[in-house]
């Protein structure tokens, strides 16, 4: 029987959420910190990564690697995890734009990671029909995806490949993972895309590979390369600011993953550690920061993983346990007494987790589980 053995890393305001599925498989959700904490060299966070890379990665592998959305708290840690010889076998991000796809190619320009990232898979918005599902097991390919031939790099475009949310992943026939994009704002992404136009424009370029090749430095004192690395970082950063602030981009790709046959034990350290033999749900829900206040939203959610929700055992509060994000029509399709988990910053100035929706789940009979920066939760399904 295969187990998944998975940890909410102490991170603080924020989401660093990774598994070893198995002797081999390693999945990451997500790896950003908030509450204006440094990312550096010398940080707390950046020798929780390098950690991370140095005792759990095989072979310096990360089989899946999933990107919630590009807020900074979920997204700034990536520039550390991607670096060095870190190996990426499949990539997942939620697509409604070119916008989306400007932000990875920048982050995997700046960490050099192009060459390392072996197939990028763009999750495309779910659209409110009844879809089928569709296998994507361990070695078939998704849709090729028709980009504007400017914003095209060859050695990172032959990668990339569009799935629909009804996408089901396969790892060897053991575990499943299922994907869905709400759809969202195109308000922000377009902005990303019309710094590339100036970029390109200021530059008389025609393409993103032009601009790559440019000879002579855009700065008397500084080297090509160096400058447009820098320049592609400042887009970034500011896409990810912009994103954060943008109210109505409350969204994420969210991912249900379970094992596909199970001994029905699920467990989690907290502590206090709690295992329920008994219970026929397994199944894990991570939410990033996906906004299901809304009923129109909330309705759609519950749709597509109406079969899942009632399977799950592991379900994370949407965008930090904020009231705002949730709906209490969900609990009519999630088991009483599961867990529910969150990842906040200890003295954060949000309100995170909502106390009033903490009491409602305790009402309920559920366990809570808060990470902070001083305290990592600990998952195992088996």
């Amino acid at each position: 029987m295969t187990q998944g053995d998975f940890t909410i890393h102490p991170v603080g305001q924020g989401l660093f959420y990774t598994g070893k599925i198995g002797q081999a498989f390693n999945l990451v959700y997500d790896c950003g910190r908030g509450n204006h904490s440094t990312v550096g060299a010398d940080s707390d966070f950046a020798l929780l990564i390098s950690n991370y890379k140095r005792h759990e990665l095989i072979n310096d592998t990360i089989d899946m690697l999933v990107i919630s959305h590009f807020d900074s708290d979920h997204a700034n840690g990536l520039f550390l995890l991607l670096s060095g010889k870190t190996i990426v076998k499949q990539l997942f991000i939620p697509y409604s734009g070119i916008g989306d796809y400007l932000i990875l190619f920048s982050l995997l320009y700046i960490t050099g990671a192009t060459s390392r990232v072996e197939k990028i898979y763009l999750v495309l918005e779910e659209i409110a029909v009844e879809d089928e599902e569709s296998n994507l097991d361990d070695n078939s390919i998704g849709i090729s995806l028709d980009l504007d031939s400017k914003y095209t790099e060859p050695d990172l475009i032959k990668k990339i490949s569009s799935i629909p949310s009804s996408t089901v992943v396969l790892f060897q026939q053991q575990w499943l993972f299922k994907f869905y994009n709400m759809q969202k704002s195109k308000t922000t992404i377009s902005r990303i895309e019309n710094e590339f136009d100036a970029l390109l424009k200021t530059n008389k370029c025609n393409t993103i590979q032009d601009l790559l090749k440019l000879k002579k430095g855009l700065h008397p004192t500084k080297k090509t390369k160096y400058y447009m690395k820098t320049l592609i970082r400042e887009i970034y950063k500011n896409s990810l600011k912009r994103l954060g602030k943008d109210s109505i981009n409350k969204s994420s790709l969210c991912l249900y993953h379970k094992p596909i046959n199970s001994d029905k034990a699920g467990c989690f350290d907290y502590p206090p550690s709690f295992c329920d033999e008994n219970s026929e749900n397994v199944g894990t829900m991570l939410t990033g920061d996906i906004n299901l206040s809304n009923d129109v939203q909330a309705n759609e959610f519950i749709r597509f993983f109406k079969n899942e929700l009632s399977e799950t055992f592991f379900m994370f509060l949407p965008h930090h346990g904020s009231h705002l994000n949730w709906n209490d029509f969900l609990f009519n399709y999630l088991e009483k007494n599961i867990i529910f988990l969150v990842s906040v910053g200890k003295n954060n100035n949000y309100g995170h987790p909502s106390s009033t929706l903490i009491s409602r789940l305790f009402k309920r009979g559920d366990l809570i589980g808060i990470a902070t920066e001083q305290r990592l939760i600990h998952c195992l399904i088996r």
